[in-house]
């Protein structure tokens, strides 16, 4: 083989084994998980009211039921805004049960529930009380939010970046790695666990004297980041 030739290759397999070097040293990298966890009180709650029975006579069913409902809503008028109430399910079912074995037409279930949101949420026991005293017998899922729920998040996010960055200093100063720098960034997404209130059947609970009372606990939003720093 020709020495210029010789010389050629050997210049050709030192530069690619120097290119695959640097692309191998360039790719050594950290990578870290960043969490986090805002707690904050709802200032917000949504309640779900509303009236079931069966009826013989549908005509008569949906009319007792819309007269409890309708009944409800002018007593809460002065505590919640007319945009705050709306109609979350109405619906009329036949109602059958088996006896001796056969299938027997019972009646008509007639069913309608509201979703009462309500801003301020001390006003829970009382929307209750008037929803029981109206007739109405299904209290549904207490569910609760805020009206800065963004800001929370925003919040969360900004705490899990920096956990994210405090875990990828700590590793490259304990492991002797000179300057790091972000090379990529992916956001989890953010969880707001949930705070609620399981419903009840109205007509099984003996209603007292004194309101209903509520305890509302915190809630709390949780962020996780992936970040990769490399050097």
């Amino acid at each position: 083989m020709p020495k210029k030739i010789v010389v050629v290759f050997f210049i050709c397999v030192f530069l690619l084994l120097g290119t695959t070097y640097e692309q191998e040293d360039n790719n050594k990298s950290i990578n870290v998980s960043g969490k986090s966890e805002v707690s904050f009180e709802p200032d917000i709650a949504y309640v779900l009211v509303g009236v079931s029975g069966v009826y013989q006579d549908v005509v008569k069913g949906q009319k007792d039921v819309n007269e409890k409902v309708n009944g409800f809503t002018n007593k809460i008028k002065s505590l919640v805004a007319k945009e705050n109430i709306s109609t979350e399910r109405l619906s009329i079912n036949n109602s059958y049960e088996y006896v001796a074995g056969k299938r027997q037409f019972m009646g008509y279930i007639v069913d309608q529930n509201l979703r009462i949101i309500l801003k301020d949420i001390t006003l829970i026991g009382k929307v209750i009380d008037v929803a029981v005293n109206s007739g109405l017998n299904n209290i549904g899922q207490i569910s609760f939010s805020s009206s800065r729920i963004e800001e929370y998040k925003q919040k969360a996010l900004k705490f899990a970046l920096i956990d994210a960055k405090d875990k990828a200093q700590l590793i490259a100063k304990t492991m002797d790695i000179g300057k790091i720098r972000i090379k990529e960034i992916n956001e989890s997404g953010d969880y707001v666990q949930p705070l609620r209130v399981e419903g009840m059947q109205m007509k099984a609970l003996a209603v007292s004297d004194t309101a209903t009372q509520y305890q509302v606990g915190e809630m709390k939003v949780n962020s996780q980041v992936n970040v990769i720093y490399e050097f």
